[in-house]
């Protein structure tokens, strides 16, 4: 029942090999903090600064969501979490010479669904594993109980000729044997 807190973040790098130096990609970083502060949207900014950053301007479902655990630095995180949707980074070294800023797109914080919401799903996975399990433990028994001796099954895969019926052979073979 409970739903885990997770974030969707939009970013951009700026790497200063390809901005002209240190000093230049941290001016481009700071003004991409400011023009999305002021309210451009992604896809504006991006054009604005020729950035061509698939992640700054993607739809928010194809963003990966992260959680509390994720990969992500600790102080990307702690920042991430402890923020509003909307909300624009400082711009972060990653390493020397790598910039990124972060924007939060989506956010849904960590909660416990009432039993009455998720009881429809739940009766819906219990019976899809029933099913998942009399299904593994038929064919189980279907494949132990089998017709299908080394030599026969030998000359049936070496036949030659027009393609067999699998399924008639498979069946007769399986039921050639009292269950």
């Amino acid at each position: 029942f409970r739903v885990r807190a997770c974030v969707w973040l939009r970013r951009v790098h700026i790497l200063a090999d390809e901005h002209g130096g240190q000093d230049r990609a941290r001016a481009l970083a700071e003004e991409v903090v400011r023009d999305l502060r002021s309210g451009l949207k992604p896809a504006e900014v991006d054009v604005r600064h020729s950035l061509g950053c698939e992640q700054l301007t993607c739809s928010v479902d194809e963003l990966e969501p992260r959680e509390r655990d994720s990969g992500l630095r600790r102080d990307i995180k702690e920042w991430a979490f402890s923020s509003t949707v909307g909300a624009v980074s400082d711009p972060m070294e990653l390493e020397p010479g790598n910039l990124a800023v972060f924007l939060v797109a989506r956010k849904t914080e960590e909660a416990v669904r009432p039993f009455e919401e998720v009881q429809g799903e739940i009766e819906e996975q219990l019976g899809n594993q029933r099913r998942r399990e009399v299904e593994k433990a038929l064919l189980a028994d279907l494949y132990r109980d089998a017709n299908l001796e080394p030599p026969a099954l030998r000359a049936w895969l070496l036949r030659t000729g027009p393609a067999p019926d699998v399924d008639r052979e498979v069946i007769a073979s399986i039921l050639s044997k009292p269950l």
